[in-house]
């Protein structure tokens, strides 16, 4: 079950706003981790700025993210299915 979900007929603004706010919610931050699909490179390393970045990265890597916080405590995955946006997240347990 995911923990958030949102209609694809929101539109991409509304859409890019409603993924940054759960990232954030969830305590994901700035330095982090996204799966990239490729062989070679699964993973890239960067600085997201603040607001914004869910354009840049779904333009880029397409709207299945898998974003991790650069510390390894945060997961954070949507699914693009049929007639929404899925999300869901992971934590590290407590004294990790």
């Amino acid at each position: 079950m995911p923990a958030t979900a949102i209609s694809e007929e929101a539109g991409p603004e509304r859409v890019n706003a409603w993924l940054e706010a759960f990232a954030h919610g969830q305590g994901l931050g700035t330095h982090v981790l996204l799966r990239t699909g490729m062989a070679f490179f699964p993973w890239l390393e960067c600085q997201l700025p603040e607001s914004g970045w869910a354009t840049i990265v779904r333009g880029a890597l397409g709207d299945d993210l898998f974003v991790a916080s650069a510390d390894g405590n945060v997961l954070v995955v949507v699914f693009a299915e049929e007639y929404d946006y899925q999300g869901f997240a992971a934590h590290a347990p407590e004294g990790r």
